[in-house]
């Protein structure tokens, strides 16, 4: 991840900060502000300077960046502006409601900034390109009949399938027969089976009905069943 954090403010220059520098100057529950004075009228017209305001600043606070913003000044196709803004970025524990009194400035020109609005957003996960089905009840020939269109249904999709056993009851021999038809169809395809939320007591019964137990259209086709690699 980058170290520098690119911050761009509504009607101020951008400023360049380092995200550790950032993290560290907010701890102890600091409020960060963007604070505008005007070069003209609240510092050379009160016999001030730049260094006079910014060590008042660092008095109560921690100055993270500051910018002059020349280019409000205009040019000579336009009316001169009258003003140069003086924009700092501080860090202090003062609260939003007094930050006024302290920078002796008009409140508009104080503006309370949310870190977390600073922070890149977090990309979500990408979610694997597959179906999840989740059983429940008896895991019988009934129920495997009942299953069976919604398995179709996914190989028909063109997505890979994972069977949730979390909720289910314990497997037997005609589930280990249906899953590794459906494994075979669906690596057929480019595709693959798999189980999930497999219990212990589960895998105890899976692993008890053995590989003798599966039938030949499992045999080379990397069955889920085979030696518990796609049990969870």
């Amino acid at each position: 991840m980058d170290s520098t954090l690119d911050i761009t403010l509504p009607g101020a220059p951008s400023f360049s900060l380092d995200r550790l520098t950032l993290e560290q100057s907010l701890q102890g529950g600091k409020n960060l502000y963007l604070v505008e004075y005007d070069l003209i009228h609240d510092v050379h017209a009160k016999g001030k300077t730049p260094l006079d305001i910014m060590s008042l600043m660092e008095a109560s606070g921690l100055i993270l960046d500051s910018r002059i913003d020349l280019d409000a000044v205009g040019d000579l196709d336009g009316p001169l502006t009258n003003r140069i803004p003086f924009h700092l970025l501080f860090a202090t524990i003062v609260e939003p409601d007094v930050a006024g009194y302290l920078f002796a400035l008009d409140p508009s020109r104080v503006k309370v900034i949310d870190p977390d609005a600073l922070r890149p957003p977090q990309e979500d996960a990408p979610l694997p390109a597959g179906i999840t089905l989740g059983l429940s009840g008896e895991l019988d020939a009934h129920a495997l009949e009942k299953l069976k269109p919604e398995v179709m249904d996914a190989l028909e999709s063109g997505k890979s399938l994972s069977l949730d056993l979390s909720r289910a009851g314990l497997p037997g021999a005609a589930f280990v027969q249906f899953v590794c038809a459906a494994h075979r169809s669906f690596l057929e395809r480019g595709r693959t089976l798999s189980l999930r939320g497999v219990s212990a007591e589960a895998r105890g019964r899976l692993d008890a009905l053995g590989l003798g137990a599966v039938p030949p259209a499992c045999a080379g086709g990397g069955c889920p069943m085979a030696k518990g690699e796609a049990l969870p």
